[in-house]
């Protein structure tokens, strides 16, 4: 995937200001569509008005010379975003994948947050919410899914307890249909054998198949990608970062 050409706004010497007038989703690399960015901003939006909460994200082309971690904490610092005092804000920055380069994501944290989005949980999102879907150059999705899990453990919908028992369960859950998948298929062998049809005594394989591939996106997502803080609909913008600080927390991965 070929990054599009930097928009406005966005510096090569020096730490991107703070958008004006005041946006949460900033797509610098045009990756995102123009419908993309509103559905991410009216959700992120919502959140905050109703919480004081922000989640903020920047889609950058290049750190501009720092590494990634130090880039998104002076982007964090210098936007200020979250509520002062109460530091409850997150940056998510991700510079996409290209021709030169593996595509890097991190996720920092305000210190008001570390407790309830810890490190590993962090890291945990992005491996599970983020990743799979950045493989496939689907920047949406991933971007939707992570954004829904912070959203859930700052309101306080789940615990990050619950979130990680949660997501290890799920590690090999695939194994399930993949195992009743096959255990099907050797009965409708077996049963053939017999001078039973398959057609009457079991159902096709491609129906099995299907059934099983429901079953893994059942058992992978579950009500994880389901957002139920706030509304889709859009009403009053966002209103501007609060000057939240920033104490290092977070997590990053790359692919």
């Amino acid at each position: 995937m070929i990054l599009g050409i930097a928009i406005s706004g966005y510096s090569q010497n020096d730490i991107p200001e703070r958008p004006s007038p005041p946006k949460l989703v900033n797509d610098f690399t045009q990756t995102l569509s123009r419908n993309e960015v509103r559905s991410l901003e009216q959700k992120l939006a919502n959140f905050a008005r109703n919480t004081s909460t922000q989640i903020a994200i920047a889609i950058v082309p290049s750190f501009n010379g720092y590494d990634l971690v130090e880039f998104t904490e002076r982007l964090s610092e210098k936007w200020g975003v979250g509520q002062k005092g109460d530091n409850n804000g997150v940056m998510i920055v991700i510079r996409p994948k290209s021709r030169q380069a593996n595509g890097r994501v991190h996720i920092a944290v305000g210190y008001g947050l570390d407790g309830v989005i810890p490190d590993a949980i962090a890291k945990r999102i992005i491996e599970n919410e983020m990743i799979p879907s950045f493989k496939r150059n689907d920047y949406f999705g991933a971007l939707n899914k992570s954004t829904n899990v912070l959203i859930s453990l700052s309101a306080g919908e789940f615990t990050s307890d619950e979130y990680n028992q949660r997501t290890q369960g799920n590690r090999f859950g695939f194994l399930v249909p993949l195992f009743a998948i096959i255990f099907f298929f050797f009965m409708s062998r077996m049963s053939g054998r017999r001078g039973r049809t398959v057609g009457s005594s079991s159902l096709p394989l491609w129906t099995l198949l299907f059934m099983g591939s429901s079953m893994g996106r059942g058992s992978h997502h579950g009500s994880w990608n389901s957002f139920s803080g706030g509304t889709d609909s859009f009403g009053g913008g966002f209103g501007g970062f609060g000057g939240g600080g920033f104490g290092g927390g977070g997590a990053s991965g790359s692919w």
